[in-house]
């Protein structure tokens, strides 16, 4: 399976890749996706790669990644280009 890049019918495809494969623990799945993320989403969701919740783990990301990715899109263009090579900050150091 190739890596995911931000288009998020491809992540939406490897999410029901994992999702439809019987058998496959929480951390198969988590594992899985993890991999394959493109360097932009990798940071996107860095929290849940770093932290991940000790059950759920794959539905974390998948909500993550998914949030991300709905809101992102919605941004123009050029808002979307500065904030993906902008690094995280807490909330706390804006002000």
């Amino acid at each position: 399976m190739p890596n995911l890049t931000p288009e998020i019918d491809q992540v939406n495809q490897t999410q029901n890749e994992q999702d439809s494969k019987p058998g496959l623990t929480d951390d198969a799945k988590f594992n899985a996706v993890v991999t394959r993320l493109d360097h932009e989403y990798m940071l996107a969701v860095e929290h849940v790669i770093e932290q991940p919740p000790p059950t759920n783990k794959y539905q974390a990301l998948k909500d993550a990644l998914t949030n991300k990715t709905l809101w992102m899109d919605r941004l123009p263009q050029d808002l979307q280009i500065v904030l993906a090579v902008t690094e995280p900050m807490e909330m706390k150091s804006l002000t």
